[in-house]
């Protein structure tokens, strides 16, 4: 395995599958480790072609089926991803959190985000968790959307459930929080960011004393100022901006 990683760290991916036939590797481990290379690096063709002969070989498990639909979900083949799902339970290999991860990147791409949805409250249900990236990729359209409300649900799930959400995820949030005016929420939600290890840059704070200054709330702002002080961010002219006008 580490001698597949190796080769595929250095993109000498034909050397790394040479090196497998030539030893007549028959596992699953290296194998998968190849796929999961290809499937970074978006070689669906590659990836394709790898599956299939590991399927043919009985040297498939359910992280191979989960590479290869990710795979296709990066790319926004959803409907193949189907397909490849269809053929993984029918295999008796049963979707996981990381199946649904996949699929959720998948509806993102398309904009089908109301079966994103349910695809999340289906891991929900299952008391799992989605990985970082569909999590960042699943806020940000909703944010982007206007689905607030559903962005916020999802926050709060994956908050305590301690998984970390992207800065820029998390600043699209705040910033679609404040356009419907959710201030006290969006202040709210910066003291969840601590609690779970997300991180967020000053667009955060500005977005929340752009309102503030709006409603004329002075002394709310001064707090959130004193506050993005202390967390280190830096006063740049977008935060004098703010309080000239104000």
């Amino acid at each position: 395995v580490d001698i597949v990683k190796g080769f595929c760290t250095l993109c000498k991916f034909s050397e790394a599958k040479k090196f497998l036939v030539d030893n007549d590797v028959d596992i699953t481990c290296p194998y998968n480790a190849l796929l999961g290379a290809y499937c970074s690096y978006g070689n669906l063709a590659a990836a394709k072609d790898l599956f299939d002969d590991m399927f043919e070989r009985s040297l498939t498990d359910s992280l191979s089926w989960n590479f290869y639909i990710r795979c296709l979900c990066e790319i926004g083949d959803i409907k193949k991803a189907l397909e490849v799902l269809c053929r993984m339970i029918v295999f008796s290999f049963l979707p996981d959190s990381t199946t649904y991860s996949a699929l959720i990147i998948g509806r993102c791409k398309q904009d089908e985000l109301d079966d994103a949805i349910l695809l999340f409250n289906q891991v929900q249900q299952k008391c799992d968790v989605l990985d970082s990236v569909s999590y960042a990729e699943l806020v940000r359209c909703l944010s982007y959307n206007e689905k607030i409300q559903e962005a916020a649900e999802i926050y709060c799930y994956m908050s305590g459930k301690q998984v970390a959400l992207q800065s820029t995820s998390f600043d699209l949030f705040i910033k679609g929080l404040c356009a419907i005016r959710e201030v006290k929420s969006a202040i709210r939600f910066l003291s969840l960011a601590h609690c779970s290890g997300t991180s967020y840059s000053s667009v955060a704070y500005y977005s929340i004393m752009r309102v503030l200054s709006k409603l004329e709330k002075a002394d709310d702002l001064l707090v959130v100022l004193s506050r993005m002080i202390v967390d280190g961010c830096p006063v740049e002219e977008e935060t004098y901006f703010i309080l000239i006008v104000l």
